[in-house]
């Protein structure tokens, strides 16, 4: 339990000192793309959506393709015939499922693989019947021992925002980096919050979101609760699709509803106040989860929301981190390392 605190309370210091000018290669990179697919599995398919999410435009298609579309080759589609293709790979520690997609990088004129500092890789310039590898490294040095991850895949959320926000927009690097600075201040704030009245197991999670890209910004912190709680998936669910079967299919229990929203969207406020209304009905209980950023930079308040969160929970209901249900049982899928 104490090393995992010093994970969470290490994430905000991260952020902060990322060198947001040590992206611009990569930047240029995917300003000129035509065709972007972005990857990654597990934990960092959270940063992975984040990044595809933000990265479309009137002459860029940038989209999220899971490991089994490459396996597939349904991103041959994208590709064929395209001269400025481009693939991202999210992968903290480069697991073996991650080798396999950087294999797939053949079918693009450049790939870029997003990790951490220690991944024995190299950049390699374009040359001829081989394409182009670009490696962005991120800190932490190592994150092993437990299933739940969480400095990693929070860092590498701040990366993939700055990246977009740096390939998207006329924004500097040194403009970003305030950006930064003001998430890693409001993740602090956020750390330092009291939790009460919240019990996971009496009332298992579940995710309220809104907007084109809600369920995206949330999808790590829909895996943290994942791999924190090891029984349950929390869902997520449009806030108003909520009244829509989900609100029903749970109305005799008992849930933990999380509202991640930033603080500036008006249209939501509206939202809320109904959601409250309908709550009453219910024993469920209503978790409002309010940035003082804007999105999509709120998700990093929303996501130290969740650290705050896990660590109140295993101090509830504490165990063994280093193991977990199936350990060592899931080599037949996680093992693969290369194409069939």
């Amino acid at each position: 339990m104490a090393l995992l605190e010093r994970r969470c309370f290490a994430v905000p210091e991260l952020v902060r000192g990322l060198d947001v000018d040590r992206l611009r290669p990569v930047a240029t990179t995917l300003q000129y793309a035509s065709t972007i697919c972005v990857t990654g599995i597990g934990a960092s398919e959270g940063p992975a959506r984040l990044l595809a999410s933000r990265l479309s435009g009137p002459h860029r298609q940038a989209q999220f393709i899971p490991l089994s579309g490459l396996l597939a080759g349904d991103h041959r589609a994208m590709t064929e015939g395209r001269h400025a293709s481009r693939l991202v790979v999210f992968s903290q520690a480069l697991s073996p499922n991650a080798q396999m997609a950087l294999e797939a990088g053949e079918d693009f004129t450049t790939t870029i693989l997003v990790c951490g500092p220690d991944v024995p890789i190299e950049e390699k310039p374009p040359s001829r019947g081989l394409q182009r590898l670009m490696v962005i490294r991120h800190p932490p040095e190592g994150e092993a021992g437990f299933l739940l991850r969480v400095t990693g895949p929070a860092v590498a959320s701040a990366v993939a925002l700055a990246l977009a926000t740096l390939s998207t927009t006329e924004q500097r690097p040194a403009e970003i980096g305030e950006h930064l600075k003001k998430c890693a201040d409001a993740m602090e704030r956020r750390l330092g919050r009291p939790i009460r009245d919240v019990d996971l197991i009496e009332r298992p999670p579940a995710f309220l979101v809104y907007g084109l890209d809600g369920a995206e910004l949330s999808h790590l912190l829909r895996w943290t609760l994942l791999e924190c709680l090891d029984m349950h998936d929390p869902s997520v669910w449009d806030v108003l699709s909520f009244a829509h079967g989900p609100f029903q299919s749970i109305f005799d229990g008992s849930r933990t509803l999380i509202l991640p929203r930033a603080a500036n969207d008006a249209a939501i406020e509206t939202l809320r106040g109904r959601l409250v209304d309908m709550l009453r009905q219910t024993r469920h209980s209503l978790m409002d989860v309010s940035s003082e950023l804007p999105r999509p930079w709120s998700t990093l308040e929303h996501l130290a929301a969740v650290h705050a969160l896990v660590m109140e929970h295993l101090r509830k209901h504490p165990r063994d981190l280093g193991t977990w249900p199936g350990k060592g049982c899931d080599g037949p899928l996680y093992g693969l390392d290369r194409l069939p």
